[in-house]
């Protein structure tokens, strides 16, 4: 099962972990999760406040986990999703947890697939796997507290989250299978030019580098404006396929 998300009418929101009785929304107390399954898609009356229930987004994950790093903003996740080609049946390799918000992201996305997350923090580690949990994701999500370096398996898709990605080249390419991507996301110009001549030097092919920009509209009757909460750099994706000759 996977959680739910309860959306108040000044708009902040509630995660509902998943359960098969009561579960604990944190500010809300315990509540019926089998009912609020019943009531998807309605909104209904807590106390003195109404609350939209719905299932959750990745819109929601920056604003629903614990964090003790810098996470992969939403923007990023959906398109590295896509640079990666990764379906629902995917098998994804992941390094550098974090806070575990890419996890969320890809696991959202793989109903049949599998993700492996390699990272080499224990406290970072339980920050991830408590927030996994808490979304309902764990089921088809493995994590190794090690170094990917040690990475094992045959993997469709690569996603570094590390500061120096040049380092571990080697192993992404003894697990990638042939045709498989490697995305890579890193804050600094100065980042991004070493990883590309590390792919480059490694057999990637096809390498794209963007940076994501969002700005979001406020909506109102003869005002409608960009918003005052500009949502600029957070850092740059870099996507390259493994190619053999």
């Amino acid at each position: 099962m996977r959680a739910l998300v309860l959306v108040r009418d000044d708009g902040r929101l509630f995660l509902a972990p998943p359960s098969t009785g009561l579960t604990k929304v944190d500010g809300l107390g315990l509540l019926d999760f089998g009912k609020l399954m019943e009531s998807v898609g309605r909104v209904i009356p807590l106390g003195t406040r109404e609350y939209l229930v719905r299932r959750t987004t990745l819109d929601d994950i920056p604003h629903l986990i614990e964090r003790k790093a810098q996470i992969v903003r939403e923007k990023d996740a959906a398109r590295i999703i896509s640079l990666c080609n990764v379906g629902c049946d995917s098998t994804v390799l992941e390094a550098g947890a974090g806070s575990g918000a890419m996890s969320i992201a890809f696991l959202m996305h793989l109903t049949s697939g599998k993700l492996v997350t390699y990272e080499v923090r224990e406290d970072f580690a339980a920050i991830a796997r408590r927030n996994v949990e808490r979304f309902g994701l764990a089921d088809r999500w493995e994590l190794r507290v090690e170094d990917v370096r040690n990475a094992r398996g045959e993997y469709d898709a690569v996603f570094l989250d590390l500061p120096e990605p040049w380092e571990v080249m080697e192993a992404v390419q003894r697990v990638l299978r042939p045709g498989g991507a490697l995305c890579v996301y890193l804050p600094t110009f100065n980042q991004l030019e070493r990883a590309r001549e590390a792919m480059e030097a490694h057999g990637f092919r096809d390498i794209k580098a963007l940076e994501v920009i969002e700005r979001e509209m406020v909506v109102r009757t003869g005002a409608t404006r960009p918003t005052n909460e500009h949502m600029g750099h957070t850092a740059y994706i870099m996507r390259g396929f493994k190619a053999l000759r």
